[in-house]
């Protein structure tokens, strides 16, 4: 049943006669202004929440079910990563190595250019120590 505002406001009056009008003022505060068919019942309010308590617990299933996609994706990924990433340790260690031979290799050489260096420079110094040793013997004599 719906009540129109000069229906409201005619009760408003009666009841202010009666009970005075800050009371007839807290009564009609409390009547709903809505129709009674867009009232929500007890009944209404549970269907409602069992309705949402099921799209809940779809979406929670939705979500559990999206993380484990997710989960093993990251898996997968890090696994590709790291077979990756050996490989390139492995390619590394290799280019390493090589590059540590051609250094000895190097090292070897410059080894035996040293040793030439060396043996030149003490026979050019001995050389000149003979030749002073003659000139101080025959400057001596």
């Amino acid at each position: 049943m719906t009540i129109s505002e000069e229906e409201r406001r005619q009760l408003y009056d009666e009841l202010a006669e009666a009970i005075g009008t800050d009371s007839a003022g807290v009564l009609m505060e409390l009547l709903p202004r809505s129709p009674s068919s867009e009232l929500v019942t007890r009944t209404d309010m549970q269907a409602t929440t069992l309705m949402l308590r099921g799209e809940m617990a779809e979406l929670r299933a939705e979500l559990k079910g999206e993380m484990a996609d997710l989960r093993a994706e990251l898996r997968g990924d890090m696994a590709d990563l790291r077979t990756e990433l050996r490989g390139e340790m492995a390619d590394l260690r290799t280019e390493l190595r090589v590059d540590m031979a051609g250094l000895a290799e190097q090292m070897a050489v410059l080894r035996v250019d040293v040793a030439k260096w060396l043996w030149t420079a003490w026979a050019s110094n001995l050389a000149v120590m003979l030749a002073l040793a003659l000139l101080v013997w025959r400057l001596a004599g």
